[in-house]
């Protein structure tokens, strides 16, 4: 079977990532073929592979995935702020793409300037040990690469991306809890 690849920018890391993991698959890629693959990116106005990913509502899949079970960084949206929640934290908007939305909230009476402000949502600030991200598809792991900081040169605001000077390594032998969990959030409904 002939198969198209759309790759928003093969520049940009994640792009180049999928491209070389499904040509050493094997993958034929034609880019005059009838079917499309792409990684949340629109082509001509087909639906995409994860096109809900990365600018979706995001209060809607933390509820949805604390429904499911799965674990979540501690958050809440209006103005009742949750006993043990803990500050600092991080103000979110509904929908935001590389970190651009994410804006530091210190203190409790902070909460309505920043919700007046247009932010939707909060969640407690929890430094990262590590971060990786698991790619599964249907129930199989495909593969694993875990954000590492190559560029502090590049660190300017609140954010582990591209952009802010992480790149994703490829891990070898990824922590069999977070292929767990990875399973078990694309397990629930979109």
């Amino acid at each position: 079977m002939r198969v198209s690849l759309k790759v928003a920018d093969v520049a940009k890391e994640t792009g180049a990532l999928l491209q070389n993991y499904l040509e050493q698959g094997g993958l034929n890629i034609d880019r005059l073929a009838p079917i499309t693959i792409s990684y949340g990116v629109p082509h001509h106005g087909l639906k995409c592979l994860n096109g809900r990913c990365g600018g979706g509502d995001k209060m809607r899949r933390l509820r949805q995935m604390n429904d499911g079970g799965c674990r979540t960084v501690p958050w809440f949206a209006g103005t009742q702020i949750p006993s043990a929640f803990q500050f600092p934290a991080l103000a979110r908007r509904t929908s935001g793409h590389g970190g651009e939305d994410i804006v530091p909230v210190f203190q409790s009476q902070e909460i309505p300037w920043r919700i007046k402000a247009g932010w939707s949502w909060f969640s407690s600030y929890i430094p990262v040990k590590t971060e990786y991200r698991v790619w599964i598809f249907r129930d199989k792991h495909l593969d694993t690469y875990e954000k590492v900081m190559h560029r502090p040169e590049d660190y300017i605001y609140i954010g582990r991306n591209f952009r802010n000077g992480f790149d994703f390594e490829h891990i070898s032998d990824p922590p069999k809890g977070a292929i767990a969990e990875a399973k078990r959030v694309i397990q629930l409904p979109l």
